[in-house]
């Protein structure tokens, strides 16, 4: 029995591209119905705080950090 090393790295590299795919779907969709503030109100404080930034307005943020 041989084995096709060049289908073997290919094969895993697309069933890790898939992967990271799925986790970068199941993540969004985490943060559209997780509990606690709305998406578009987290959004709306980010582009604010951006907006305050760019405008040179030293007060304190808009927002907390998070870890």
């Amino acid at each position: 029995m041989s084995v096709n090393l060049g289908f073997m790295d290919t094969y895993a590299r697309e069933r890790t591209a898939d992967f990271l795919r799925e986790a970068e779907r199941d993540h969004l969709a985490d943060e559209v119905v997780r509990p606690g503030q709305p998406l578009r109100m987290r959004l709306a404080e980010r582009l604010r705080a951006a907006a305050e930034w760019i405008e040179g307005d030293t007060r304190q943020p808009a927002i907390e950090a998070t870890a």
